[in-house]
């Protein structure tokens, strides 16, 4: 992941929108699932031009997918991220999150 991380952006892209990514976890986070796509509305609406990667867990991909789309966001909605090193390279900020069984380093 840190090798991918080093590789050069294309020039411009943090200008036009934030890239947010959303890890939930490799089950999802119901908290994030219900609290985020409305936190990031509000965001938008202080003029923030954003997009978001949102990590669902199984079973919530649509539920959450409707929630963006209902508020007007763009975001991308997955169960699971298959290749963590590029979700992460291709957005601009990331939470940092202590989740319960997650290890800190």
């Amino acid at each position: 992941m840190a090798a991918v991380a080093r590789e050069p952006r294309e020039k411009g892209v943090r200008e036009k929108f934030r890239r947010i990514l959303m890890p939930g976890g490799s089950a999802g986070s119901p908290f994030l699932n219900d609290k985020v796509p409305l936190l990031l509305a509000r965001v938008r609406d202080l003029c923030v031009p954003l997009t978001v990667r949102h990590q669902s867990g199984d079973g919530e991909t649509e539920r959450v997918r409707l929630a963006y789309h209902r508020l007007e966001l763009d975001a991308q909605v997955e169960a699971f991220f298959g290749d963590m090193a590029t979700a992460y390279s291709q957005s601009g900020y990331r939470p940092s999150l202590c989740c319960s069984g997650s290890s800190p380093t």
